[in-house]
């Protein structure tokens, strides 16, 4: 979307149908959190450590009914990432900028421990 001043800004909208984990919410007296609060608490952690992530600008939920929920989350789009096996195989092997490199990898992983993430399977 464009935002005032030229600004652009990527909206990811999401539908939501969770009564089961509504109800554990309720039952662990925590409140239950759309995938855009999870998305935009996601990005607000790893800003705050120090990992270089998309910009926030907005996020928002409104229940409803008892079951259904919509939200959205409004961010600065990044440009395309290169992955890391391209960028190594783009350096000497033997170069200082390789070591530069993996030491910079090392950081964003000490950030992202610090800022709370960890390894996880994906559920299929």
């Amino acid at each position: 979307v464009m935002l005032p001043g030229g600004r652009r800004g990527l909206l990811v909208r999401f539908h939501s149908f969770a009564p089961l984990g509504r109800l554990l919410a309720a039952v662990r007296e925590k409140p239950w959190r759309s995938p855009a609060a999870w998305a935009a608490r996601v990005l607000f952690h790893l800003r705050r450590y120090g990992v270089e992530a998309p910009q926030l600008l907005a996020f928002g939920q409104r229940l409803t009914d008892p079951h259904r929920a919509d939200s959205f989350v409004l961010f600065e789009p990044v440009p395309a990432a290169v992955g890391l096996a391209r960028k190594l195989a783009d350096l000497p092997a033997d170069g200082g900028e390789r070591r530069a490199l993996l030491r910079e990898c090392g950081a964003v992983l000490r950030h992202l421990h610090d800022a709370g993430c960890r390894l996880a399977r994906v559920p299929r």
